[in-house]
């Protein structure tokens, strides 16, 4: 194994970013936890940003998904948008 050492860490039970860590390992991202809200918003700010960024590269690609698939893709990015819309709104007022 080279020496190398991998340690992972399950997620805490109030995960927020089930998107990313699937529920199994903690990606680190700090959407939730820390004592500082600011941070929070911030973190799960970049996550939202991060998933509309990888949702409007999929759409695009309607050869290879279902009717279905593209109106999920297409509910997702205004959910996603509507996250962003929220969280920039908490980041400015924490910020104040």
């Amino acid at each position: 194994m080279n020496g190398h050492i991998f340690l992972d860490q399950q997620v805490d039970k109030h995960c927020w970013n089930l998107y990313d860590s699937y529920g199994e390992i903690c990606v680190k991202c700090n959407c939730c936890g820390g004592f500082d809200k600011k941070t929070i918003y911030a973190s799960r700010l970049r996550a939202v940003r991060r998933w509309l960024k990888e949702d409007k590269a999929k759409l695009p690609q309607p050869l290879y998904q279902s009717a279905l698939q593209q109106k999920n893709i297409r509910t997702d990015i205004r959910r996603f948008q509507r996250q962003i819309r929220y969280y920039e709104r908490k980041v400015k007022e924490e910020g104040k």
